[in-house]
């Protein structure tokens, strides 16, 4: 197989990985990539697919079944999550049709048969020519939400307002970095990436957050150093308003991956008692 052909094969796995087995996205792409050979780019690439398809499934899920003959349960798992790979590669990611019908025949080919690679090259092709066809005009098939969570936000907020939360909350996240303060302070954070060419942007709320701008952090010395760590600014404020004190105590019991615990041992300058667990 082709290289490329590898990166989708990868995707496809924790793919189903999380529709199947219920897999925690974050873990299944951490355990899928720890140990695979592949370039920041094409991590990068995997990563878009599993999660911007998870995100979309519902509308995936409802394109699909607009263009498929066969019965949903019918289509056997790999070959229903090539197609979601597909769907998404061609209308979220304006991946080339071509490339992703491609693409998407050759694994079919793989983890089904010729009739399912058949079935696959067909139904994606359609996508591509009458994805406008499709009927999203319901807010659960338009923005990939459970519509019981659609109706609590319409009756809590308002119709406008939910609107806006789901337009939100289906953006692409921008790369957020908290900077070790144990190990240098902000300007000295800005020094260091600047010699690195690194194009960053302040946080909206926190001194020590900054945004990260299209480079791999895979690549970057002062992350390899230690100097900065990945997470979101909304889960630094978390252990802001907690506010804990030196020579304190901590108790984390919903700690995975760990940036608020290791953000609130940075707080506390590494004293004190720190408890940290999770299920997963």
């Amino acid at each position: 197989m082709s290289k490329i052909d590898m990166v989708r094969e990868k995707a496809l796995k924790i793919l189903s990985d999380c529709t199947e087995n219920n897999g925690y996205s974050n873990l299944a792409l951490d355990f899928g990539l720890k140990d695979a050979k592949l370039s920041s780019v094409d991590k990068a690439f995997i990563s878009e697919i599993v999660y911007g398809t998870l995100r979309y499934l519902g509308t995936i899920d409802t394109i699909i079944g607009h263009f498929s003959k066969v019965k949903d349960n019918k289509i056997s798992t790999f070959i229903k999550n090539i197609l979601r790979m597909g769907v998404y590669q061609i209308i979220y990611m304006r991946v080339p049709a071509s490339a992703a019908c491609n693409e998407s025949v050759n694994l079919a080919k793989r983890y089904g048969h010729t009739a399912s690679a058949g079935f696959v090259n067909g139904l994606l092709r359609n996508v591509s020519n009458k994805s406008n066809d499709v009927n999203l005009e319901s807010l659960k098939d338009r923005y990939s939400f459970p519509e019981w969570l659609i109706n609590k936000w319409k009756f809590k907020f308002g119709e406008a307002f939910a609107i806006e939360l789901m337009e939100a909350l289906n953006e692409r996240p921008e790369t957020c970095l908290r900077v070790n303060t144990l190990k240098m302070d902000i300007s000295t954070f800005e020094k260091e990436m600047n010699e690195e060419k690194v194009s960053i942007e302040k946080g909206k709320f926190l001194p020590e957050a900054y945004y990260l701008k299209g480079v791999s952090i895979d690549s970057l010395q002062t992350f390899k150093k230690g100097y900065f760590y990945v997470q979101d600014e909304s889960s630094m404020i978390v252990a802001k308003v907690v506010d804990p004190k030196e020579n304190g105590k901590i108790v984390d019991i919903c700690e995975a991956p760990g940036g608020k615990t290791s953000q609130m041992a940075s707080i506390i300058k590494n004293t004190g008692q720190s408890l940290a667990g999770d299920l997963h």
